[in-house]
């Protein structure tokens, strides 16, 4: 008599996912510090209430004598996340956007995430960069974007889509911006968390929802 070979039962595996925060920390964003820092917090806060089991990484920039990157919490399980307080870090310098959003590339192709999310607070005013070009950070994210990484440049108060050269003169596309008033920040910031969540699970990444609050 034979005997049927047993089924092997089929486990679905998670995907790694990492959401990654970049945060401009520099003297153009002391206005709307306090709403910056909040918003980052409330970001995570949120992905932690829908258990959404990523890491988190997140980073701050300006430019002194040279463009500063400081990582503020380096690949931190999210159920183990402090929120971040406004001693840690204040306004100051200018904005090598360029070479910061490189760096955060950087970062996560070497954390070796399935999925990763990009979330860029910044006023978008470029103006210090001296690593990288426009073209360079326009192939690196495009490159990214083919991989269907997030990536979602929350702008507080500035004309993103007037801006025909790009993000604050980046040369990066408006269809990565959810450009905002300070009336709905708070409303964009959570569709960007629930975007997030629904990429992390599903793999699926769309800004549709976060970019309506462009419009002021």
């Amino acid at each position: 008599m034979t005997t049927k070979p047993k089924r092997t039962k089929r486990v679905s595996k998670k995907a790694r996912t990492h959401a990654f925060i970049l945060l401009d920390r520099t003297g153009s964003m002391s206005s709307r510090w306090d709403e910056a820092v909040k918003s980052v917090n409330a970001y995570v806060e949120e992905l932690a209430k829908a258990n959404a089991g990523c890491k988190v990484t997140l980073a701050a920039f300006d430019r002194l004598e040279k463009t500063e990157f400081d990582i503020l919490r380096d690949s931190v399980p999210i159920s183990d996340w402090k929120p971040l307080v406004n001693t840690e870090v204040e306004p100051r310098g200018n904005t090598p956007l360029l070479d910061a959003v490189m760096r955060l590339l950087g970062l996560a192709k070497k954390s070796n995430s399935e999925r990763s999310a990009f979330i860029i607070m910044t006023d978008g005013q470029e103006n210090a960069s001296t690593e990288v070009t426009k073209k360079d950070v326009q192939k690196a994210l495009a490159q990214v974007t083919k991989k269907g990484w997030q990536t979602v440049f929350l702008g507080v108060e500035f004309d993103a889509f007037a801006d025909k050269a790009g993000v604050g003169g980046t040369g990066i596309s408006s269809a990565y911006v959810a450009g905002t008033t300070r009336a709905s920040a708070v409303q964009a910031l959570s569709s960007i968390t629930a975007n997030t969540v629904q990429y992390f699970s599903t793999g699926v990444s769309s800004t549709d929802r976060i970019r309506q609050y462009g419009s002021k």
